[in-house]
């Protein structure tokens, strides 16, 4: 498998309406189908269970490394798992994350919108409307605004390492909804063991990048 670009699938509607740089950037909308082709094809892949919803949970502060598998209907999202059945027992899944990852820029627009508890406000909004035509504008504004903003961002220079966890392996009798919950927990399980906290913090990300500066001026002298 060395020498493969990894694929990532994006939400489907923000690969439409941003299909110029973001298929440029080898994004493949998150079809079933186009994930199974590729895999078969040999090509990892890159996907975000959790979808647009765990992206907007990340934007808070004490959630910022939060497993959130949970789609805004309220029903688990099983997408993952199915996907992973499609290619049989012994099928390996790879939980990984990156950490320091939500610290590796600072958003002013978001920490403002998160501090005046204007998320709550538009959380509460969008589960007050009833299911329809309403709901799923309000939803589709969240999530390419939020795509927007991003971009307005600040770089902040911690250290950010890439964690690669043991595999999930496709088991016999698996289901969708049983496989997720095992990579789901396993995902977590990472986070925890690794950084301890599931809150943003600048400050010990900063700390961690002096330290590595501090140690490699140290070899090197």
């Amino acid at each position: 498998m060395t020498g493969k670009v990894v694929r990532g699938l994006f939400h489907r509607p923000f690969v439409r309406c941003n299909y110029f740089w973001t298929t440029r950037l080898g994004a493949v909308s998150g079809y079933h189908e186009s994930a199974l082709e590729l895999l078969r094809a040999g090509h990892w892949c890159a996907v975000i269970p959790g979808g647009a919803e765990e992206f907007l949970l990340h934007t808070t502060q004490d959630h910022a490394y939060d497993v959130h598998w949970m789609a805004h209907s309220g029903k688990q999202r099983t997408g993952v798992g199915e996907l992973a059945l499609s290619m049989g027992p012994g099928f390996c899944i790879y939980p990984s994350f990156t950490e320091n990852g939500e610290e590796m820029r600072w958003n002013p627009l978001v920490d403002l919108w998160t501090a005046l508890r204007l998320d709550q406000v538009y959380s509460a909004l969008m589960k007050s409307v009833p299911k329809g035509i309403l709901e799923w504008m309000l939803w589709q504004i969240a999530i390419h605004v939020a795509a927007i903003v991003v971009f307005a961002a600040i770089p902040v220079p911690v250290k950010a390492t890439l964690h690669i966890g043991d595999p999930v392996v496709v088991k016999e009798g698996d289901s969708a909804q049983s496989l997720t919950t095992r990579i789901q927990q396993q995902l977590q399980h990472l986070i925890d063991s690794t950084m301890n906290r599931r809150h943003r913090s600048f400050t010990e990300g900063i700390r961690a990048r002096a330290r590595t500066v501090k140690d490699t001026k140290a070899k090197a002298g």
